[in-house]
């Protein structure tokens, strides 16, 4: 049907370029009604943000990294070789982790690893470093559908060159969240 009509002459491609507009502009005003009706907005602030993020920049601005002193200060536990706590524990990096695990925000795993990777000291990671993410017990990863601490180690990765090894270590427990309930695989 649509051949006749070009064929005929009687329906022009002047014709098909104003009803391709037409939808263009008919559907930036559905996306337009839509943002007015649901905005997007930060989760933490509340304030409206792009669709396309889910913390605006001035709540991601609110994680504190820790000083040198508290950087210092940690304990090693003796299963690892060392540990960097990048960001203060404050009610925007709750927020964060909160959605990141429990919401599904899949997104913020990977954004939170970058923003990680930002204030680690160039000297701090030896050539001979490894990401380790802390593997979930299989029923929790499928409960889940992922696991944040891989997110969180790929967005790492994104900016620092180390590997990422989600086989060194193993969950046998379904307890609590807790680096003392890993053991080395056996294989």
């Amino acid at each position: 049907m649509w051949n006749d009509r070009a064929d005929s002459g009687s329906f022009r491609s002047g014709n098909w370029v104003i009803i391709m507009n037409l939808k263009t502009v008919v559907s930036d005003i559905g996306i337009g009604i839509a943002s007015l009706l649901f905005p997007n907005i930060c989760l933490i602030c509340e304030e409206r943000i792009p669709s396309s993020v889910l913390v605006c920049d001035g709540c991601w601005g609110k994680l504190k990294p820790n000083s040198e002193e508290v950087i210092r200060s940690k304990n090693i536990p003796e299963n690892l070789d060392s540990v960097y706590p990048v960001f203060e524990f404050n009610d925007e990096i709750q927020t964060i982790i909160h959605n990141m695990k429990y919401a599904g925000r899949r997104s913020l795993a990977r954004e939170l690893g970058r923003r990680v990777a930002w204030h680690i000291p160039a000297g701090f990671i030896n050539s001979d470093a490894v990401l380790v993410p802390i593997p979930l017990f299989p029923v929790k990863r499928r409960e889940r559908g992922y696991n944040q601490a891989e997110l969180i180690a790929q967005g790492i990765a994104e900016f620092v060159d180390i590997p990422i090894n989600t086989k060194l270590i193993k969950r046998v427990k379904n307890t609590a969240v807790s680096y003392t309930h890993l053991t080395l695989p056996t294989n």
